[in-house]
């Protein structure tokens, strides 16, 4: 029997639970994070294993634990030691407790996503929180289905495991609206499973209050495995700097919201009142954390360190660029002007990853961190999976790019979404300029070069993109259209509109030579004009537009003959 006091809201839980555990051989499986509900749920099981003679035990109890490789340090030194006190305690007081822990695979964590891929971590303002389902969800579900898996097939019943999870209608509206969406009634404490239908959910302590745990949890002082009950208090103190107690001893209010978590969560936003408390306290190595933090929020919203189109947009645009290509060969096309040029389609601002500076910028300075702080941030296999990575997106890496790097950063570059400067989020101290270019290019044709400058530079300009129109009756003198690249420049030293342009050149670096066969392009366009020439509505008008672009490319102008045989000798010469 155990000699642990109880409290008077434990004592029902802990008999109902007996009933349950007692009813069939299904195993369970008890989901624990080591905070407040969870430790509170795990003292009521271990209790109840303690109260049942050791012949009754006969089914196994699972302890499941998340660990996001991204918690907090003090948080991931708190849960390693309860997961061995557990470990220790279940084999000599010999109950049927086996541990788990649930971990993101390499391509599943944060930094992986992050830092390899580019994905803009969630903020309070997303709608999909990939990290949630990425870093707790799936390995969750991993080790929960493995669990599933080595069970018997039950006969009688419609579920083969029992999933206990501490929740309550206390906590908050939307975890009580959660709990309510599942539930089978408001009285029952069984629920269905979102997504098993081989799982029966348990919620033991669904009717708790928050006062009513604490005070029971407090009352305890050691729990079952040997963790001090004011240790976990001090958690949540710890986060949020307020938890007090009324002068009788009892919490004064819910200490609910202030467990640490992950220190690179941005959904609470750019301050982080956990670790900025736990720098107040003393802990001076939180502030390298907290800093990280802070850089990887401004440098999120940083259209600098941002690609101007999401990856989505990039694999469309090189799909159509290879199909214009083979297609233009093959097809004769009756529009003069779709035959000329590939107008720019209205520009969306749309940023997607970070760019491939941004990343490397952010790994320096995490392993900076990480050697100042002497805390294991990213480990080894992490590390060459981000390698890995940028290489299959083709960018060049190079060794010293790894190095860490202490580099300050001047603050971020914000636009709004229609594309205006943000100057409310903007305190770059440097100028910002805008340098245009125009390109002879179609849309699809830019974008595919632009990424490779990128893939070859390792930098990235952000740009958005239009068109201009020169009609003959304009009487500009090329009659051309253009698809024209505003660039957005700044950076430390330019602090000009030319410098910021020569920056620009430099970087384009004639890359439309290299990445374009202009002799290529020149015979191609010149085979549209020629078929246009030959068609039966060609206007004179039109054609002479097309001979001065023809012109300006190095290349002869279309002559009009009453031969066909002579205007085929012409696109011989041309090709």
């Amino acid at each position: 029997m155990s000699m642990i006091p109880t409290c008077n809201i434990m004592t029902p839980i802990i008999n109902e639970m007996k009933e349950l555990y007692l009813e069939n051989d299904a195993e369970w499986i008890v989901m624990t994070s080591h905070g407040k509900d969870s430790s509170f749920q795990l003292t009521c099981v271990w209790l109840m294993l303690l109260n049942l003679p050791s012949e009754q035990r006969n089914k196994r109890v699972h302890i499941v634990t998340g660990n996001t490789l991204v918690e907090t340090p003090m948080m991931v030194q708190y849960v390693n030691q309860n997961l061995k006190l557990i470990e220790a305690a279940a084999t000599a007081q010999q109950l049927p407790l086996v541990v788990h822990t649930a971990t993101p695979a390499i391509k599943e964590r944060f930094f992986y996503q992050v830092l390899g891929k580019g994905n803009p971590p969630p903020t309070e303002m997303s709608r999909y929180r990939w990290c949630t389902e990425k870093m707790k969800i799936i390995p969750t579900a991993r080790v929960v289905n493995a669990i599933v898996n080595e069970q018997n097939v039950s006969f009688g019943r419609d579920y083969d495991v029992v999933m206990l999870l501490g929740v309550r209608l206390d906590e908050s509206i939307s975890r009580a609206a959660s709990i309510r969406k599942h539930q089978r009634s408001y009285e029952s404490k069984m629920a269905r499973h979102n997504s098993s239908p081989h799982i029966m959910v348990y919620h033991p302590i669904k009717f708790v209050r928050t006062n009513e745990l604490w005070e029971s949890l407090l009352k305890i002082r050691i729990l079952p495995w040997g963790v001090r009950s004011s240790e976990l208090y001090r958690m949540y103190k710890d986060s949020t700097g307020e938890c007090p107690l009324t002068a009788e001893g009892n919490p004064a209010k819910s200490c609910g919201g202030g467990r640490m978590g992950c220190y690179v969560c941005l959904v609470a936003g750019k301050e982080d009142k956990m670790l900025q408390h736990l720098v107040e306290s003393g802990d001076k190595s939180m502030e390298l954390l907290l800093d990280w933090k802070k850089l990887l929020y401004d440098m999120r919203i940083d259209i600098r360190y941002r690609e101007p189109l999401r990856k989505q947009e990039y694999r469309k645009y090189e799909q159509l660029l290879d199909y214009n290509e083979k297609m233009s060969m093959l097809e004769n096309l009756d529009e003069g002007e779709y035959f000329l040029f590939q107008r720019a389609k209205e520009w969306k601002f749309q940023p997607g990853p970070i760019s491939i500076e941004g990343r490397k910028l952010l790994l320096r300075k995490l392993l900076y961190i990480q050697e100042k702080s002497g805390y294991q941030l990213i480990d080894r296999e992490e590390l060459e999976a981000i390698v890995s990575c940028w290489t299959e997106e083709g960018y060049h890496v190079q060794e010293d790019e790894f190095c860490p790097l202490d580099w300050e950063y001047d603050g971020p570059v914000c636009v709004h979404p229609e594309g205006r400067l943000n100057v409310k989020k903007t305190t770059n101290p440097n100028p910002i300029f805008v340098v245009w270019r125009e390109f002879l290019f179609g849309q699809d044709e830019i974008i595919a070069m632009l990424k490779k400058r990128s893939l070859e530079t390792g930098t990235q300009y952000f740009y958005s993109m239009s068109y201009i129109d020169y009609p003959e009756h304009y009487h500009f003198k090329d009659n051309m259209v253009y698809n024209i690249v505003q660039f957005i420049v700044c950076k430390p030293g330019i602090h000009s509109q030319q410098l910021a342009e020569d920056l620009i050149d430099e970087w384009l670096d004639d890359s439309p030579k290299e990445t374009f066969d202009w002799e290529y392009y020149a015979a191609r366009f010149y085979q549209r004009v020629l078929n246009y020439a030959l068609s039966a509505d060609w206007e004179s008008k039109q054609l002479e537009t097309y001979n001065k672009a023809l012109v300006n490319m190095g290349k002869n102008p279309v002559v009009v003959t009453a031969s066909k045989e002579s205007a085929y000798d012409q696109l011989e010469l041309a090709l």
